[in-house]
């Protein structure tokens, strides 16, 4: 295990690299500002990083391949997360973010992480990028941001454990977004919204779709296919009192063999207007 004092670079409060890519735990110091892109890019004997309250950024790549670290608490200064800053970290379990600043999580910042089961995402976050936790494969629930307005390009591609999926806010779910989410069950879908090709394709466990969309023909707007073609034999599409002739008559949505008045009280009751 290697000394942190050694292996730091440091300069004006940023912390440039960590040269010696053998080390196994990492304090960096309290008043750094800042990490620098690529700062422990490829340190695959990394297993636990102290980062203090002072930092306020955390540059690209800044993570990328640390393939043995654990988990990690983000600072409560951060406000975005920067592209691939902890990509390719195979066995991290856990993120913990502080505080309510973070607003953007960039371009594949999480991709890759296998192992992650654990994340939470601050209300504050307003804009996930795509790709950002593409292949995170053990993550069984995330939180969407009420702020958020869309699910990016293969956001959460091959989260193959994920289960469920709150939309009710979200106005743009583009394309692949959820693609090859092999045990996703059950999904609510906003009431103006539109949705690109593949976004659910390969989710073979869906059994329920909550459609909280007064008007199908003028308030959603999809392109290609949405879903894999079982799925319209096995899944049950739910939706508000009143609709369900307007779905049934759609030319889409109307392949469901399944469609159902919804009865869950508190979808009806809180449904966004």
């Amino acid at each position: 295990m290697c000394d942190q004092i050694a292996i730091l670079n440091i300069d004006n409060g940023i912390l440039l690299e960590c040269p010696d890519d053998r080390c196994k735990t990492v304090n960096i110091p309290n008043g750094v500002l800042g990490i620098s892109d690529r700062a422990f890019l490829g340190c695959h004997k990394l297993e636990s990083v102290d980062i203090p309250f002072s930092v306020t950024s955390i540059g690209t790549n800044c993570f990328d391949r640390c393939r043995r670290l654990k988990s990690v608490v983000i600072p409560p200064k951060i406000k975005i997360i920067s592209s691939h800053a902890f990509s390719g970290c195979e066995e991290l379990t856990k993120v913990v973010i502080l505080g309510s600043n973070l607003e953007i999580i960039e371009k594949g910042a999480f991709c890759g992480c296998e192992n992650l089961v654990q994340i939470n995402i601050p209300h504050s976050v307003r804009f996930i990028d795509e790709m950002a936790f593409c292949e995170c494969r053990n993550l069984q629930s995330i939180e969407i941001p009420p702020c958020m307005t869309k699910v990016s390009d293969s956001c959460f591609y091959g989260c193959k454990n994920l289960r469920y999926a709150d939309l009710r806010n979200i106005i743009d779910i583009e394309q692949r977004a959820f693609e090859c989410c092999e045990s996703l069950e059950e999904i609510i879908l906003p009431n103006c919204f539109g949705i690109d090709s593949f976004a659910f394709d390969a989710c073979k466990s869906l059994k329920k779709i909550h459609m909280l969309c007064k008007d199908p023909h003028n308030n959603i707007s999809y392109y290609g296919s949405i879903f894999d073609d079982s799925i319209f034999d096995q899944c049950t599409l739910f939706v508000l009192p009143g609709t369900r002739s307007d779905y049934a008559n759609d030319k889409y949505f109307g392949k469901f063999k399944n469609i159902e008045i919804e009865d869950n009280l508190e979808l009806l009751n809180n449904k966004p207007e």
